[in-house]
């Protein structure tokens, strides 16, 4: 794969690259996008970056410097409701004609939440989901070209260990294969689900296998999911609507009492700082929360949490 291949003076737009899984659990993350935008213009995710994406961002005054891929896959650590993030995204509109690029990359949902604590420092995966996409193919070139492999926004929050659809734990990288089987330079394929190293598609090198998740595990990761799944379809919510939703949370359980902040870790002033908007909530908080006083993160997130009393309250 080479830089020089593309001249975007020859091609003012780019190709249309539909984001997958919008509405699902399964909504694909903004790096497996970047890649495979870049991929199907024979070019490496940083000469897209550097020369359809840099130039905006500096003619803004905004900071472009770092690989595109840094960039992505730290969307929900560093200013996942910026400029800079939200000037990339609709970009990525003008060029691609993406329309649900800014509701996928899940911007607003980001812009209500605490950023601490939001996205893992080290990439995850669930290999299983890289095998289900490649199964259907008798040749894995066929799915490379039919942009069968993507990875999963779900992933990338430190919230989630899990894969609520494979009931296995996520794993980190950790290539295999020999070290003379690596791949270098133009030859790897920078797509999510291929090696960067060795070039395995489906990462099928890995060294490790993912272990059984607790039935917690699961259950955390189907609510995040849940949520991934109302955004990317356009689920109404606002600050707003988080903090009535955190509102109804503490009037089902009645008064946030010593032993209340004991159970759940969380103080009577922590939580009304979030129903003033005084803070941002949590994600992880906001779980605690709902497994608490028994409803949903999504129905939080959009106030419809309701006022009946939790039974033994």
């Amino acid at each position: 794969m080479s830089g020089f291949l593309y001249d975007p003076k020859e091609h003012p737009e780019l190709h249309e690259v539909r984001w997958k899984g919008v509405g699902t659990a399964d909504l694909e993350a903004t790096q497996s996008l970047f890649r495979r935008l870049a991929f199907s213009h024979h070019v490496t995710p940083g000469v897209l970056f550097n020369t359809y994406f840099k130039p905006t961002l500096e003619r803004s005054g905004l900071k472009a410097t770092g690989a595109p891929i840094a960039l992505a896959s730290k969307t929900f650590s560093i200013a996942a409701d910026s400029l800079t993030l939200k000037t990339i995204v609709e970009r990525l509109e003008v060029l691609t004609g993406e329309a649900l690029a800014g509701a996928a990359s899940l911007i607003q949902l980001c812009a209500v939440l605490a950023r601490g604590g939001l996205a893992c420092r080290v990439p995850q995966y669930c290999f299983r989901c890289f095998e289900d996409d490649i199964a259907v193919f008798f040749c894995l070139e066929t799915a490379i070209k039919t942009d069968a492999l993507f990875g999963r926004a779900l992933w990338a929050f430190r919230a989630v260990r899990a894969c609520p659809a494979h009931g296995l734990r996520l794993e980190s990288a950790s290539c295999g294969a020999p070290s003379e089987l690596w791949a270098k330079g133009p030859r790897t394929v920078q797509l999510s689900g291929v090696c960067p190293r060795c070039g395995s598609v489906g990462m099928r090198c890995q060294r490790t296998e993912q272990q059984v998740a607790s039935e917690q595990e699961i259950w955390l990761a189907a609510q995040v999911g849940a949520l991934i799944a109302f955004v990317s379809e356009g689920g109404e919510f606002s600050a707003a609507s988080l903090r009535h939703g955190i509102r109804q949370c503490t009037e089902r359980v009645g008064q946030w009492s010593s032993k209340r902040a004991v159970e759940t870790g969380m103080t009577g002033d922590l939580i009304k700082g979030w129903r003033g908007g005084r803070n941002r909530p949590s994600l992880q908080g906001l779980l605690a929360l709902a497994a608490y006083v028994e409803t949903t993160l999504v129905k939080i997130v959009s106030g419809a949490v309701g006022s009946d009393v939790v039974p033994g309250s």
